[in-house]
């Protein structure tokens, strides 16, 4: 007969996080090349999100220096150990643009992000971009908020699972960043 023993200890660094081990407030800062489309600068911004069972929304408005408006909706889904964030932005001139942005958490508090922004379609990259999405007052019991650390169970056989939370999925209210909006030829963005 076999032996079934109890492991605890830290959640091993590969392990997969639970739907609510990234919950809390958090900033992304992103950094974006030179639209190779349209020419224009690099642009920077800036956006607070409450993340909720690991989903999250936030839209941001403002003037563009067309003298229009520009509208842009972003979503955060965390999936494990990795997220992925995506910016539907149109302008009331009819431009529209896409930002498909990911990342690998590179520890409990902060996830490395990579990706760009694309044309409507998805078919031109006007922009590469990069940058960080870094935890800022963490929920309790999120893995910001234990440290990195869980205690797990797991029965020792070929096939013993890891012991994980579970939540249910919840939309964040939408923030207002404090940065105002980059400025945008008459071109595409």
């Amino acid at each position: 007969m076999a032996a079934a023993s109890l492991v605890v200890g830290l959640a091993p660094r590969g392990a997969l996080a639970g739907p609510n081990d990234y919950d809390g407030d958090w900033a992304m800062n992103l950094n974006c090349t030179a639209n190779t489309v349209s020419g224009w600068a690099p642009l920077s911004m800036n956006i607070a999100i409450t993340l909720r069972a690991g989903v999250g929304e936030a839209v941001r408005t403002g003037a563009n220096p067309l003298g229009g408006r520009d509208t842009n909706r972003w979503s955060f889904r965390v999936n494990g150990n990795t997220i992925a964030i995506r910016n539907d932005g149109s302008a009331n001139d009819g431009r529209t643009w896409v930002y498909r942005i990911s990342g690998t958490a590179a520890g409990p508090t902060r996830f490395s992000l990579t990706g760009g922004n694309y044309t409507t379609s998805g078919n031109t990259l006007m922009r590469t971009c990069e940058g960080s999405f870094v935890s800022v007052a963490p929920a309790p019991g999120s893995l910001a908020a234990t440290g990195g650390g869980r205690v797990q169970t797991a029965e020792r056989s070929p096939a013993a699972p890891t012991a994980r939370g579970t939540g249910g999925a919840a939309t964040a209210p939408a923030q207002q960043p404090a940065a105002a909006a980059p400025a945008r030829p008459a071109a595409t963005p």
